[in-house]
């Protein structure tokens, strides 16, 4: 389904930053099963080269927990991948892509420091997709992309590690498939009401999921925020990168409005992430705000970008 359908193109308002594969839940609400999903990014469909870069992330792993991995786990987290994998396919052949190899390796090295500061289980793969749009995406299993309008956004490395610890918190909180199970039981419950249940679907069903994904987005910062300071960096800069790409977001909006969003107010967000910091913050001795690193990308990628 075509996001202008719903009477504005989502790709054109910066409310949508982390802009996951919960978007596309919303678009085919109505379809069957998550693994029939395609992805619709705001991105045009151009052709890209294939990307098959040395990111040291071609196997499901666990870290440091080996010995500890329940065969569970392991279970849910290839399924989680499967599904991925097949999003991310569609979006590799679809879309294109950042193929410099130092900006895909410095996204990977900042992904891998959250993964594994923050000893999480899986395989954790970074992408950068050409648009101009501040945009972040997660799929599945593991796979995150990032915009260039992202990148060319961001101030800090501890910003850019933000976006990737909230879209990490995503992948590990498996948003998009427990957004999809929940709503497809309560559609079910209500279809099975007859005309009553099914015009209650009609009237109050999108709004439940929009709850349902807004809950999500106050998860993956609380998630993500836990993932930033593990990794040692500054947890102010998540409430500054929230702060910089909201900033056209008006100060007030009509409750109906409010209503129809996939993501909560970004005031309240950065007053729960402040709240939840200082107690965090407190056991990590570290908190980097930038790095030579990432202005030594930042030029290199502005270089990358005029090429293009």
């Amino acid at each position: 389904m075509n996001p202008s359908s719903h009477g504005r193109n989502w790709s054109q308002n910066p409310r949508f930053w982390a802009g996951t594969a919960l978007i596309v839940l919303i678009m085919n609400i109505c379809r069957p099963t998550v693994a029939q999903l395609t992805i619709r990014l705001p991105v045009p469909p151009l052709k890209s080269a294939s990307v098959n870069t040395d990111l040291g992330c071609d196997r499901l792993q666990d870290g440091r927990r080996s010995a500890a991995f329940a065969p569970k786990i392991l279970r849910e987290q290839r399924a989680q991948w499967a599904l991925g994998s097949k999003l991310a396919a569609d979006v590799d052949r679809n879309y294109e892509l950042i193929t410099d190899h130092f900006i895909l390796q410095y996204v990977n090295r900042l992904e891998r420091t959250i993964v594994n500061e923050s000893e999480l289980p899986g395989c954790f793969v970074v992408k950068v997709l050409i648009d101009p749009e501040a945009n972040a995406y997660s799929l599945p299993g593991g796979f995150i992309y990032l915009t260039t309008g992202l990148i060319a956004l961001v101030e800090s490395e501890g910003q850019l590690v933000a976006a990737l610890a909230h879209e990490t918190g995503h992948i590990t909180g498996q948003h998009l498939t427990r957004i999809d199970g929940q709503a497809r039981t309560l559609r079910g419950v209500l279809f099975f009401g007859g005309p009553v249940g099914f015009a209650l679907w009609r009237s109050v069903g999108r709004l439940v999921v929009l709850k349902l994904m807004r809950n999500k987005e106050f998860e993956a910062d609380r998630l993500g925020l836990r993932y930033e300071i593990a990794s040692g960096y500054e947890p102010l800069e998540f409430c500054r990168f929230l702060q910089l790409v909201f900033r056209k977001e008006e100060q007030s909006e009509p409750f109906f409005d409010r209503l129809n969003e996939t993501h909560p107010s970004t005031n309240v967000r950065v007053r729960r992430l402040r709240a939840s910091s200082s107690d965090l913050r407190a056991h990590q001795p570290v908190h980097i705000v930038n790095t030579s690193e990432f202005s030594e990308m930042k030029k290199h990628f502005s270089s990358e970008l005029s090429l293009n």
